[in-house]
């Protein structure tokens, strides 16, 4: 009995697990309502040919696929390239030249050590004449001079036939075009396999969702409350049009009066009860923009809010999504 009760007394200490950002403040006193609100996709990406060719591959057949950072998802036909950079391999990979001019330089150098080495013992003899005339000995060292030249050659023709081999690998790299950003595919850009590319063509687009802006404005008169890093609750609403009064613009959302005594609407849920209409997201503002450019003089503000899945390929946020945010400026 004395071990239970040490237990529990124990497991009480152990402070709550940590679930997710604080998303609480939304009834808040000191909240600022937007406007109005929208997604915009924060990462986005045109995978396009850095080079003609015809497409033999692509991973990515339709939108709604899902593509990984670093994956291959277009291959260009590469035949004429690969056999190039065989041929520049084998060069850079052979000695035989080095090695032929090496021993011709050896060759050179003994014919001319000899000559010499008999001229020198003719010499010490008191020989008048030596058995090698001064021209035939130049003749020797003229040859020495070419077979190091041609040494030096062979291994400069070595190094840039290394380069050549280079300059195709990443030649060759062009042909295996990678997804610059994980994410979803939203235009395959009608290309199939087979199809024909010249270089800039368009060939997916990719979106990665994990994170997203949320579009904010908000009356210039919030401009002294709100400051760069304030935290934005971000609510993803789920609504049916009869709730909506205007859902144009891209996932702007307007409030919409609901008569006294009718259903709470899911559009916009405010009250604690209706948790099982909403998704809360956590954000932080990171731009902050002018209030002059618009007719309505407001002020529009941009948070990063990381996202979620809803299932395979599927974000909670996106662009056109009903959303409602609130702004919590930093006491």
């Amino acid at each position: 009995m004395k071990t239970a009760i040490l237990f529990v007394a124990a497991m009480l200490l152990v402070p709550p697990a940590v679930t997710g950002q604080d998303a609480t403040g939304w009834d808040s006193p000191h909240a600022i309502r937007p406007e109005q609100q929208r997604v915009e996709v924060k990462d986005r990406v045109e995978i396009a040919a850095d080079v003609p060719g015809k497409i033999t591959e692509l991973k990515a057949t339709a939108r709604g696929d899902t593509v990984s950072k670093g994956d291959i998802v277009v291959r260009l036909n590469s035949s004429l390239v690969e056999a190039q950079l065989k041929e520049a391999e084998a060069k850079a990979d052979s000695n035989v030249l080095i090695e032929y001019a090496d021993k011709s330089l050896d060759a050179a150098k003994f014919k001319l050590q000899t000559k010499q080495g008999a001229n020198k013992v003719a010499k010490e003899r008191n020989i008048d004449v030596p058995p090698f005339s001064a021209d035939e000995i130049r003749q020797l060292e003229l040859e020495v001079i070419k077979g190091e030249a041609e040494l030096a050659k062979s291994k400069e023709d070595k190094h840039f036939a290394g380069l050549a081999r280079d300059t195709k690998n990443v030649e060759l790299e062009q042909y295996y075009i990678k997804a610059e950003i994980g994410g979803i595919v939203t235009d395959t850009h009608k290309r199939a396999v087979g199809s024909a590319v010249r270089q800039g063509d368009p060939i997916l687009t990719v979106v990665n969702l994990e994170e997203v802006f949320v579009v904010l404005t908000v009356s210039p008169k919030y401009e002294s409350q709100i400051n760069i890093g304030d935290k934005v609750l971000v609510r993803r609403v789920f609504a049916d049009s009869a709730a909506q009064e205007d859902n144009s613009g891209g996932g702007f959302l307007r409030r919409k009066p609901v008569a006294e005594g009718s259903a709470t609407p899911t559009s916009l849920p405010a009250a604690q009860n209706a948790q099982t209409d909403v998704k809360t997201f956590v954000g932080e503002i990171t731009y902050i923009g002018s209030s002059q450019k618009n007719e309505a003089n407001l002020m529009e503000i941009e948070a990063v809010v990381r996202n979620e899945l809803a299932g395979p390929g599927k974000y909670w946020l996106r662009e056109g999504a009903n959303i409602d945010a609130v702004i919590l400026p930093a006491k």
